[in-house]
């Protein structure tokens, strides 16, 4: 059994995306990607790039469309999905098939208001819209880059279930960018029966934090303390002249 079009479920996770997050156009041809999350912090994602491809189905960046969206809290996300053209509607493996590929891109936030912005944990890789069959399995392992340093997380599908990866750890050094990187392997076992594997969809998740800078204050700073101080010597030094 050969997949040719992938027909699933969509997800209620997987709906929201859809109807609340921005496209920011394909891996090949990336547009500004943004979202402001909360009314504290901005993700900006860029540099999007496709660095291997390999296997019975050559995926480019051409491939890989990009939605931008907030997953709620603090974090920001993005979903990966096909897009359908003549590379067919998922990232599949028939039988005996083989494929992978890898790419990357940058990840920064900002602080929208007065104060410091830091990607934090967890980081979450999520395979969404997918299908596997007989020993058909796929696998999106989500790495997070601060050179030389890296962690990384690993999500799963087989015919019998789904499994996200959790990174509960962010590369020493790591404060408000990141590297992150995708890669893709897909498999479908021997080369008869219904073993075959399909994703239509993948997401990465990061977190950050927000620390509001110092609330302002009438408390007089050091240099106008000694002014003040300066100034009252001189009122007593007057008075005491008057005094004689």
């Amino acid at each position: 059994m050969r997949i040719t079009i992938m027909t699933m479920t969509m997800t209620l996770a997987a709906a929201a995306v859809s109807l609340c997050g921005a496209t920011c156009g394909t891996v090949a041809a990336p547009l500004t990607c943004t979202v402001n999350v909360g009314v504290n912090l901005l993700y900006t994602f860029g540099g999007f790039s496709v660095s291997a491809a390999s296997g019975s189905h050559i995926y480019t960046g051409a491939d890989i469309a990009i939605d931008v969206a907030t997953g709620g809290g603090n974090t920001g996300l993005l979903t990966f999905s096909k897009v359908v053209n003549a590379n067919g509607s998922s990232f599949l493996a028939n039988p005996g098939e083989s494929s992978s590929f890898t790419f990357t891109y940058t990840a920064a936030v900002s602080a929208v208001n007065p104060g410091t912005a830091a990607f934090g944990t967890p980081g979450i890789v999520n395979i969404g819209q997918a299908n596997a069959n007989g020993t058909g399995l796929g696998a999106v392992q989500m790495l997070l880059l601060n050179p030389p340093n890296a962690t990384s997380c690993q999500a799963f599908i087989n015919s019998a279930s789904t499994t996200q990866g959790v990174c509960n750890a962010l590369p020493p050094g790591t404060t408000n960018v990141l590297t992150v990187g995708d890669i893709v392997t897909l498999s479908a076992g021997n080369g008869t029966g219904t073993n075959n594997v399909g994703v239509l969809s993948f997401s990465n998740l990061l977190s950050a934090t927000f620390s509001a800078a110092p609330a302002g204050g009438d408390v007089p700073e050091p240099s106008t303390w000694v002014t003040l101080g300066i100034g009252l010597a001189g009122i007593a030094t007057i008075k005491a002249g008057r005094g004689r």
